[in-house]
């Protein structure tokens, strides 16, 4: 059994031949499968793999529109590869670049005092932001209001937008842009400032609440 994972565009191209890499342990499946797809005028295969790990390491190098992945094989299987696969950015690209957010959820570790519906401007710096998840952990995520951050133009294809989320204490916050890159106007923003003022303040009342219960 195999799965295929193709890109939001393959071969945009028209001149461009479809590129391929197929993973599977099994040498003979990799050396039929190759031949198959390289007979075809449209097609070509960058890169072969025998184990999910490899494929995820080297996703970033071989620009594959298509991804034919083995499930049973050693080290990582084609189930558990795909997600870490799906996790790089939309469009293969490292991005550096400022971005909006939304403050979506209150009373976090990082939006305490600051309100619901608030527009940060913080920067990202990643390859794999691609959050994803399944759909049953995102009907928790929502019905349990955790998403904190949602992205305004979603930059890199996270699963609805999501730019942070928080446990179910509420107190660690997960995300992926970078507010201490925001915290002064020399680097282009200060709202980071906003969300590392919440968890000082946070910090701050919990180490009170525990000196007075250990008084």
């Amino acid at each position: 059994m195999s799965i295929a994972v193709a890109a939001e565009n393959p071969a945009s191209s028209p001149d461009r031949a479809i590129r391929v890499m197929l993973v599977d342990d099994a040498a003979v499946a990799r050396s039929l499968l190759r031949r198959w797809i390289d007979a075809e005028p449209d097609m070509h295969v960058v890169a072969a793999f025998r184990t999910g790990r490899q494929a995820v390491d080297a996703i970033e190098r071989h620009d594959a529109d298509v991804v034919m992945l083995d499930v049973d094989m050693p080290e990582l299987d084609g189930i558990s590869a795909l997600p870490l696969l799906l996790q790089k950015n939309r469009g293969l690209k490292f991005l550096c670049q400022m971005t909006e957010l939304d403050v979506v959820a209150p009373e976090t570790a990082l939006t305490t005092g600051v309100a619901v519906g608030t527009r940060l401007r913080i920067p990202i710096n990643h390859f794999e932001g691609n959050y994803t998840c399944s759909q049953e952990t995102l009907a928790t995520l929502k019905a349990d209001d955790r998403i904190v951050f949602r992205y305004v133009n979603n930059p890199n294809g996270s699963m609805n937008d999501i730019a942070g989320i928080c446990n179910e204490q509420r107190n660690v916050v997960g995300l992926m842009p970078h507010p201490e890159r925001a915290s002064s106007a020399l680097l282009g923003s200060t709202d980071g400032a906003l969300l590392l003022g919440s968890l000082l303040s946070v910090a701050g009342r919990t180490g009170s609440e525990r000196l007075a219960v250990g008084a």
